[in-house]
C-alpha cells in the first residue's frame, strides 16, 4: 500500500511513520526541498521508537532531465548525507509525459502516449524499492 501524506509534518505523516515498512522521500534537486529533508530526518529518527524496522529512503523527483547534470549531482551527494536516510539512486526526471499522462486519466505506464524514458525512469525506481525491501536493508545510518 502506498500513502501519501504531503510533506510536512502533520498528524498524518506521524501516523504512517509508525506503522509503514518503507518510507519513501521524493526530492526536488533544489535547495529547499533538500534542507526541508533535514526536518523529514527528524521525524523518522522520532517514529523509529515507535516502529524501529522501518526503512526510509529519499530520490530525486523532478529532477533535471539529460541525465546527472550538476543540480542533480549536487542534490543526490547532498542526499546521500542525511543520517538515518537512505538513498535511492534512480532519479524521476520533470518530464512533459507526467502530466500529459494525468490530464488522460493514466499513469505513466499504461499512458498510450508514454514517454519511454519516463517509464524507464519509473520501473527503475520502482525496482529499486523492491529489491531494498526484498534484501531487508535497514537504513538508519546514511546508506548509498
Amino acid at each position: 500500500m502506498i500513502v501519501d501524506v504531503g510533506g510536512r509534518d502533520t498528524t498524518a505523516l506521524r501516523a504512517a511513520l509508525t506503522v509503514a515498512d518503507t518510507v519513501l522521500i521524493p526530492c526536488q534537486p533544489r535547495s529547499f526541498d533538500i534542507w526541508a529533508l533535514e526536518g523529514m530526518a527528524a521525524l523518522v529518527v522520532e517514529a523509529r521508537l515507535i516502529n524501529p524496522a522501518m526503512t526510509a529512503l529519499s530520490m530525486l523527483n523532478r529532477a533535471d532531465p539529460g541525465g546527472l547534470g550538476g543540480d542533480n549531482r549536487d542534490a543526490a551527494a547532498a542526499l546521500k548525507q542525511i543520517e538515518g536516510i537512505g538513498y535511492l539512486d534512480a532519479p524521476i526526471a520533470n518530464r512533459k509525459a507526467w502530466p500529459n499522462a494525468a490530464a488522460r486519466g493514466r499513469g505513466i505506464l499504461d499512458a498510450t502516449r508514454g514517454d519511454a524514458k519516463a517509464k524507464a525512469e519509473l520501473e527503475a525506481s520502482l525496482r529499486g524499492i523492491y529489491d531494498v525491501q526484498r534484501s531487508g536493508i535497514q537504513t538508519h545510518a546514511s546508506a548509498s
